[in-house]
């Protein structure tokens, strides 16, 4: 087998990293089926009536297990069965395995944010109006709107019952795994809110600074895998300080990845093909890093017409397309890559100096480092 090295180009190279890359990949798809079994396997278990009613009798009292079924798991069942790469709970059990805790022990925990991930795609898509996630009909669309906002807020308290009930951890890593939850929710609750406020137009997109749209993506995007790393980091034992520093690379992945997605939707992609065509977020009216900088580096005349079809909230392709022409003549692509990598280089660093090193680690940089590379 060749000789790998960092500034190759050979055939051989690339044959020896496309084996490392299939290698990898193998592995996470091993490990998301058994995400998955944990998924549903909580799924059931935090919603039973055994489980809710606990252990005192509740006389005069019962729960309609059809209505549970209903209501909760026939519903949630369908938005996990779309799939995903399940990229935070692999990202919770590596960094577990690099301060020595055995993810097999802890699969519980790594499914923590995926759980809370589900709950606010599923608000999401309600919220923007989505008819499409992962290729399917959306959840809202086939169960109905209230079933689904209901189930939304079921999905971020759910997994929170695993650390709450676990007897694999000790009180005070409780405390920090469900204190770090609230904070980071709260965030995310306050980062949506901002956001939807923006697709109404209620505040001038003018107004809006490229700095403001990068805390929304931390606080909506971020703070998910931050949870997943901290989470990681906590079971494994490390100090308030570590924690905190790998909380922030996840925060900093969160919003490389969402950039990217942000780039992805308005070029023809996985990302658009599975989210209902190229240019959704310009029906939604999204504002985000590519429609800030267009704002600011498009001629007048052009950025007035962006706000102007932004705000039509428009399905017509070719207004779409204008729209995109005028995002990519401004540079915003190329400014929202560099952007990306930025953030993305920022975060392995942390990495690098906060995750003892490991193999453990090594995988997570490349799993990271190839997740960005293969979302189109």
């Amino acid at each position: 087998m060749p000789q790998r090295t960092r500034n190759g180009g050979s055939r051989g190279v690339q044959i020896t990293r496309d084996s490392e890359n299939e290698e990898l990949m193998a592995w996470a798809k091993a490990q998301a089926q058994r995400i998955d079994l944990v998924l549903y396997e909580s799924l059931h278990r935090f919603s039973s009536p055994g489980y809710l009613a606990g252990s005192a009798a509740r006389e005069g009292h019962a729960y309609d297990e059809r209505g549970i079924e209903l209501g909760v798991i026939e519903p949630a069942r369908y938005m996990l069965n779309l799939g995903g790469k399940r990229l935070r709970p692999l990202t919770t059990m590596l960094v577990m395995e690099a301060f020595s805790a055995k993810p097999d022990h802890f699969l519980e925990f790594a499914v923590v944010p995926e759980v809370i991930h589900t709950g606010t795609m599923l608000h999401d898509d309600i919220e923007d109006g989505s008819t499409m996630r992962r290729g399917k009909q959306a959840t809202h669309l086939k169960f109905g709107v209230p079933k689904i906002l209901n189930l939304g807020d079921v999905m971020f308290f759910m997994p929170l019952n695993a650390i709450k009930d676990s007897k694999k951890i000790d009180e005070k890593q409780k405390a920090k795994m469900l204190g770090m939850c609230v904070e980071d929710m709260t965030r995310l609750g306050v980062g949506q809110g901002v956001e939807i406020v923006w697709h109404n137009f209620e505040v001038s997109p003018f107004a809006i600074t490229e700095k403001q749209v990068l805390q929304v993506l931390a606080d909506k995007t971020g703070a998910l895998t931050g949870i997943a790393m901290k989470i990681g980091a906590i079971i494994g034992g490390a100090d308030d300080k570590t924690v905190e520093k790998i909380g922030r690379a996840g925060k900093l992945l969160g919003v490389g990845f969402q950039i990217q997605d942000d780039i992805l939707n308005i070029t023809p992609s996985r990302v658009s093909d599975t989210k209902g065509g190229v240019g959704e977020d310009i029906t939604e009216g999204k504002i985000t890093v590519l429609v800030v900088h267009a704002l600011k580096h498009s001629p007048k005349k052009d950025a007035e017409r962006l706000v102007e079809i932004l705000k039509s909230h428009t399905r017509d392709h070719e207004t779409i397309d204008e729209a995109i022409g005028i995002v990519k003549k401004s540079g915003a692509i190329e400014h929202a890559n560099e952007l990306k990598e930025a953030k993305i280089k920022e975060a392995l660093k942390l990495i690098e100096e906060a995750v003892p090193e490991s193999p453990a680690r090594d995988r997570l940089q490349k799993l990271l480092t190839f997740s960005i590379s293969r979302v189109n």
